[in-house]
């Protein structure tokens, strides 16, 4: 009986589909060393390029999978990575709608509670950068524009926990640690 059922058209199919899935784990089971190294090399090329944290391990992936046809992080099982810190990275723009105030109001609330000081540009733009303590709130991010010279146009972004230092400072003058 066990014979009769064995050679049937679904048994036969189940069958190659096994075969198949075991064949295609021995491959990637003998290539997960040359993935893994194929992602370490990505990951370097991308921390060379400038790249940190998640998102030279987001750009290795997807290189690796370009060129071998499996991503890393999908073989390992993850779909997103854990963004550190914990916080989201916003424009002056941004704390400006959070605060219902204008985005130069922003500005001039952080440079008064001294997380960032102006400075003028070639062109005599007034430009921001942010200060010793503002560094620890702030990031500064390449956009996808360009300088009339190629140069990637930069924005200063601050951590979401900026919110509450600029409410705070309404009533003083400068922040303190």
């Amino acid at each position: 009986m066990l014979s009769t059922v064995l050679h049937t058209d679904i048994a036969i199919e189940r069958s190659i589909q096994i075969i198949r899935a075991f064949s295609e784990m021995e491959r990637l089971k003998y290539g997960l060393i040359e993935i893994a190294d194929q992602f370490d090399a990505c990951k370097r090329m991308a921390e060379i390029s400038g790249l940190k944290g998640n998102q030279a391990i987001l750009t290795a992936s997807t290189l690796v999978k370009k060129l071998t046809g499996y991503d890393p992080l999908e073989i390992l099982g993850q779909k997103q990575l854990t963004s550190v810190p914990q916080e989201l990275h916003l424009s002056p723009t941004d704390i400006g709608k959070i605060l219902e105030i204008s985005s130069q109001k922003v500005n001039k609330q952080l440079e008064e509670a001294k997380l960032q000081e102006s400075f003028r540009d070639a062109k005599d733009k007034k430009c921001w950068k942010p200060t010793a303590k503002g560094k620890a709130f702030s990031v500064l991010k390449d956009t996808n524009k360009k300088h009339k010279d190629r140069r990637p146009v930069q924005q200063l972004m601050w951590l979401e926990n900026v919110v509450a230092i600029l409410k705070g400072c309404e009533k003083q003058t400068e922040f303190t640690f």
